[in-house]
């Protein structure tokens, strides 16, 4: 999200928590400290952030506010500096506790507070060396955030088809298959719908198998073989099944096409987080890669780049704030999908062991806790907080295509496979009988020697007389052969 999006208001703020609230640590206390420095990690602008303009720390930011103004009420005059940690893997936690050790007994003396630090109670302490946490502000929990989508574009009748293809494809490979199945049973009493050769007669074969799995019954081929009959009763409830099939399929294929994504589903996502990894890992449970991101000009570039689908904003109500009353337009570019009911706090830690604290020292914590805290709720009340909500829209289930892509595709590899074979011993069968019909006329179809003798006759006439051996009292054998093509 833009920079901008976290400006503005916060002067306005800043400047009314200046006014409110009183306290006091005393003078033992104040003595006691020498000055207060915050260092911290580049975090949200509108908390407290780096400016690169000024290269320091934002003054716009509530946090520096809220602990500016705190710091001199408990001790009025006290030095108060924010230095921006270095660019590092180090979690707050091992930051503050490797900082430990630089605090002496010694008075006065530095307090040093790290920042930023999560906790999901009303601690006062965390780690397991039970370092004092000072909250800033409290979290009604995390916003998850992305780009607008895209709306949805009209359909084309073209890319149903395609959707389709695997149904389409595999009801063209069995209405083949029962098209040569339908010529093989019924071609010998048959031929004239089911000639010969195989080869044309397997796509007859294949016509009538269309055009009585549409139901268009044209009556120019009707089986007559009882096993020709019987495939096509058979053929026939089937191809009711898959035209029925073929259509859900199709409506189903178009209603997910329109149906916009659920965008609040977050596993298997890859969700950006600013300086909040550990925690957010601990707290929710989103089943998505989180990402940590040190600048936030980093984490916003790999969300229009497209290397993250998602980010989480620690404050879904101070988010929604900002989008309707300052930064509409960027209302327009983003989009809360979703939000996590966990509240938390973010604040920071003393690095400072607890056995190194007085009571005046402890009572400088209070008096620091209490200013910050009055003037959290303050601010909160004043914009309307507590008044915020989101509504989530209602999401259909899932629509999904009624069949399964990849079961379609392998039943039509099966038939192709089937078809292939099947392709293969009828062009086989033609060519046997072919070279059988070659070889029965060479050996059948011979011209006879004519014999011719001399006779007498009975009119007496010395005349020779021709002996012809006639073709019609010699008829030569012929095998029965369907196979024209030849």
């Amino acid at each position: 999200m833009p920079r901008y999006i976290f400006l503005g208001s916060i002067l306005l703020i800043s400047w009314l928590t200046s006014t409110q609230g009183k306290g006091w640590a005393g003078q033992d206390s104040c003595s006691r400290i020498s000055n207060v420095e915050v260092k911290y990690k580049d975090y949200y602008l509108n908390y407290l952030g780096f400016n690169l303009t000024t290269q320091s720390v934002d003054t716009a930011g509530a946090f520096y506010s809220y602990i500016k103004v705190a710091v001199n009420e408990c001790c009025h005059f006290m030095d108060v500096s924010f230095t921006k940690l270095n660019r590092t893997l180090l979690e707050v936690e091992d930051l503050a506790l490797t900082a430990v050790g630089e605090n002496v007994a010694v008075v006065p003396r530095p307090f040093v507070f790290y920042f930023p630090e999560f906790t999901t109670n009303n601690d006062r302490v965390v780690y397991d060396f039970d370092l004092q946490f000072i909250k800033l502000a409290r979290s009604s929990g995390q916003a998850v955030v992305m780009l607008k989508p895209e709306s949805k574009k009209q359909v084309s009748m073209f890319y149903i088809f395609k959707e389709s293809s695997p149904m389409l494809v595999m009801m063209l490979a069995m209405s083949w298959f029962v098209g040569i199945l339908g010529w093989i049973t019924d071609h010998w009493k048959n031929p004239e719908e089911f000639p010969s050769p195989f080869i044309f007669g397997m796509f007859e074969g294949f016509w009538w198998a269309i055009v009585t799995m549409t139901t268009v019954g044209y009556g120019d081929k009707a089986p007559k073989s009882v096993p020709a009959r019987v495939l096509a009763v058979v053929w026939v409830l089937m191809s009711a099944v898959f035209l029925s099939l073929f259509t859900a399929n199709a409506t189903s294929i178009l209603n997910q096409s329109l149906k916009e994504e659920d965008y609040t589903e977050t596993v298997g996502k890859k969700i950006g987080v600013f300086q909040s990894k550990s925690f957010d890992e601990f707290q929710l449970n989103m089943g998505a890669e989180i990402i940590n991101f040190e600048r936030y000009e980093e984490l916003d570039m790999a969300l229009r780049e497209g290397n993250i689908d998602r980010f989480l904003y620690p404050d879904y109500k101070g988010l929604i704030l900002l989008f309707n009353n300052f930064y509409q337009e960027a209302k327009k570019e983003y989009e809360i999908v979703k939000v996590f009911d966990s509240p938390f706090q973010i604040g920071m830690v003393l690095s400072m062991l607890p056995e190194l604290l007085s009571d005046e020292d402890r009572s400088f914590l209070r008096c620091l806790r209490n200013g910050i805290s009055s003037r959290d709720r303050w601010t909160k009340r004043f914009l309307n907080y507590g008044s915020i909500v989101h509504s989530e829209e209602n999401t259909d289930e899932d629509v999904t295509a009624a069949l399964n892509q990849d079961h379609l595709l392998t039943a039509t590899y099966y038939f192709l496979a089937a078809i292939a074979g099947l392709a293969f011993f009828g062009i086989a069968w033609d060519v046997w009988k072919y070279h059988l019909k070659r070889k029965t006329n060479d050996s059948e179809f011979q011209a006879e020697v004519v014999d011719v003798e001399p006779g007498k006759h009975n009119d007496g006439m010395n005349r020779p007389v021709m002996n012809v051996n006639n073709e019609e009292n010699q008829a030569i054998p012929q095998i029965k052969d369907d196979a024209t093509w030849f």
